[in-house]
């Protein structure tokens, strides 16, 4: 790279980085939270990004991280209470019935809840 392309090379990195932070706003607005996180990161990562970019990009990082710790607990607390329901027999029920197969699209296939659900 020569001299007179490394102003220029910078500016483009703090474009770019400035682009992956909306982009990760756009996501936490979807609620797309391992998106968001990722968009921040890469963000807080360019070399070239602004200081203003990369602290945004920190606090917002704080922010999806804390949502999605809030998620994995509420995830946590609909299993439970399905399980619950489930080992009571409870099948027939409204909110069991809801509890349960809300259950189906947070967990992946092959794993501990799909397999108490089998049972």
């Amino acid at each position: 790279m020569t001299t007179s392309s490394a102003p220029i090379a910078a500016a483009t990195e703090r474009k770019a980085a400035r682009a992956e932070f909306e982009l990760g706003e756009q996501a936490l607005a979807g609620n797309r939270l391992p998106e968001a996180s990722a968009r921040y990161r890469a963000a807080m990562n360019y070399r070239f990004a602004d200081d203003g970019t990369k602290a945004k990009s920190k606090e917002q990082l704080a922010v999806v991280d804390a949502m999605m710790k809030q998620a994995g607990q509420s995830q946590k607390s609909l299993y439970d209470e399905a399980i619950a329901d489930l080992r009571a027999n409870n099948l027939d029920v409204g909110e069991g019935r809801n509890s349960i197969s809300l259950i189906k699209p947070v967990s992946g296939p092959g794993s501990f809840s799909a397999a108490l659900l089998i049972m």
